[in-house]
């Protein structure tokens, strides 16, 4: 089993659904992506200067479309940082 760890990097990449995707061909099975990432929802006062698009891009809505579209599926979702969600996840596709 192998582990890929990304941290607030999700909403920078420019095509993450290719990018996971090839992240996940790279995972032996069984092996897992985990991904913490900013959420709107929990960052609260740290948005009030942004507009409405930069608050969608950090939405919880937003992070799993973007690793449901490559192909992952969240397994687990750990919600005990103050303004972050770890998505414990999987490939859905089998090679």
């Amino acid at each position: 089993m192998n582990i890929i760890l990304m941290v607030n990097v999700l909403h920078l990449i420019n095509n993450p659904s290719v990018f996971l995707k090839r992240l996940g061909k790279s995972l032996k099975p069984g092996g897992k992506l985990v991904i913490v990432q900013w959420v709107a929802e929990k960052m609260g006062y740290e948005l009030k200067d942004w507009d409405a698009d930069d608050r969608a891009r950090y939405t919880l809505r937003a992070n799993l479309h973007r690793i449901y579209d490559a192909d992952f599926e969240v397994v687990q979702i750990k919600d005990f940082l103050p303004m972050q969600l770890i998505y414990i996840c999987q490939p859905s596709f089998h090679e």
